[in-house]
C-alpha cells in the first residue's frame, strides 16, 4: 500500500475537518459532497439507502441535480435489473468494494443494469462504502466515475 503524502494528509484532514462541522443530515450530505471529491476524484457521490432481500434501492441522494433527475425518471428500471447489480450480493458486506472486485468493466458493460441505468448517467465504475443498517436495510456511501477504476 502506498504512503499518503503530506498533500493528501492535508486534504483529507481538510475533508474530515469539514463533514465534521454538519450539525444536520442535510449539511451532512452537502459537506460530504464537497469534501469527498478533493480527495478522492469522482464524479458523483450517491447515499442509497438499500433493501438486502430482495435487493432494491430505496431511496437515493445524489452530488447533482442531473443525476437525481435522471435517478427518479429511472429509478423503475434501476430495481427491475437491481438483482443483477454486482454490488448487490454484498449490500450486507462491511467491506468498502468496487465494482471491478467483483467483474471486468466489459462484463458491467454487457449487464442490462449498466445499458438501462448506468450508461444513461455515464458511470461505469464504482466504489462503495456500507454504513449501519437495520434489520433487512443498509446505507451504501457510492462514489462513481466514468473511464479510471478506483485505486
Amino acid at each position: 500500500m502506498e504512503t499518503l503524502s503530506y498533500n493528501d494528509i492535508l486534504a483529507l484532514n481538510n475533508a474530515i475537518g469539514e463533514i465534521y462541522t454538519a450539525r444536520d443530515m442535510e449539511s451532512f450530505y452537502r459537506s460530504v459532497f464537497s469534501a469527498l471529491p478533493k480527495i478522492v476524484p469522482h464524479q458523483l457521490t450517491t447515499f442509497n439507502d438499500v433493501e438486502i432481500y430482495p435487493p432494491r434501492i430505496l431511496n437515493g441522494v445524489h452530488s447533482s441535480d442531473e443525476h437525481h433527475r435522471i435517478f427518479k425518471k429511472l429509478f423503475h428500471v434501476f430495481n427491475e435489473h437491481c438483482a443483477e447489480h454486482p454490488f448487490a450480493s454484498h449490500f450486507e458486506s462491511e467491506d468498502v468494494i468496487e465494482t471491478t472486485d467483483i467483474v471486468t468493466l466489459g462484463k458491467f458493460k454487457g449487464l442490462a443494469i449498466y445499458n438501462e441505468y448506468y450508461r444513461h448517467v455515464d458511470i461505469d465504475t464504482q466504489i462503495v462504502m456500507p454504513f449501519e443498517g437495520s434489520g433487512e436495510r443498509r446505507t451504501l456511501l457510492a462514489l462513481s466515475r466514468k473511464g479510471t477504476d478506483f485505486s
